[in-house]
């Protein structure tokens, strides 16, 4: 967990990141008490918060949004590692028009060999049985794009890892606190793009 505060922390713009919220979700390893606050209290900017009994997922992420201070909220799994210029692009996107979702593209990690794995640019989208995954830009969208650093436009969303501007997250009614099995987020964050008139999220190639 902290080594994906560490990488949030250290490759993100200093004057462009407020503050690192770390979630935890009533965890009862010995590691992640104490432990973790101290190594913790070594990292700039970072606040851990504990919730007072496991919630899940959801509830742990709406939890870390009630605290959020700053202007736009980037949400992580704990599983995620950042690299320089991460953030920035995310950023630009929503400074032009607040109600965009920003999502990065996601590489891959070799879990054997820990290389590297640039993700291609991808559409998000669903299957007729509400199954969300990733597909290959077809010839006229790529046609569209001005170079490799263009958004392209997702009709579907990965509704955990995104960027998007805090009131706007609660304005559209930010996650349904019942939501309690893993992906059901996809699909509740990609209709409210749609359904609430914010039109669809920019995938974007960082």
């Amino acid at each position: 967990v902290c080594v994906c505060v560490f990488f949030f922390a250290f490759h993100s713009n200093a004057e462009q990141t407020k503050e690192v919220l770390l979630i935890d979700d009533g965890s009862t390893l010995e590691h992640l008490g104490q432990e973790l606050e101290n190594e913790v209290a070594t990292i700039p900017k970072v606040r851990l918060l504990r919730m007072p009994e496991r919630a899940g997922l959801i509830r742990a992420k709406l939890y870390g949004a009630d605290h959020v201070t700053g202007d736009v909220m980037v949400f992580l799994d704990s599983h995620c590692e950042c690299i320089d210029g991460w953030l920035e692009p995310l950023l630009d996107r929503i400074k032009r028009n607040r109600k965009t979702i920003a999502m990065p593209i996601i590489d891959a990690i070799d879990q054997h060999t820990m290389e590297l794995r640039t993700a291609r640019v991808q559409r998000g989208v669903f299957t007729w049985t509400q199954m969300f995954y990733w597909v290959d830009l077809n010839l006229r969208q790529s046609k569209v794009r001005q170079n490799a650093a263009e958004p392209v436009v997702s009709p579907a969303m990965a509704g955990g890892i995104f960027a998007m501007d805090r009131k706007y997250f609660f304005e559209i009614g930010s996650y349904d606190e019942g939501l309690d099995t893993w992906g059901g987020e996809n699909i509740e964050m990609s209709l409210r793009t749609w359904m609430c008139g914010v039109g669809p999220a920019l995938s974007l190639s960082l």
